[in-house]
């Protein structure tokens, strides 16, 4: 993982990993911007992954 915990993925999706220290764990969190950089997702599932059943 890079120094800094940010994974780059595909599509504006980035993968983040952090210490938080209120509970003393590593965090991992997805993050997807739109093209302004405005953040649009921020979960712990895959926002590239979709959750439907067909």
């Amino acid at each position: 993982m890079p120094p800094d915990g940010i994974v780059p993925l595909e599509d504006w999706t980035y993968f983040l990993a952090y210490f938080d220290s209120n509970t003393n764990k590593i965090t991992e969190k997805y993050i997807k911007m739109d093209c302004n950089c405005d953040l649009v997702f921020f979960g712990d599932e895959d926002p590239r992954i979709k959750n439907t059943l067909n």
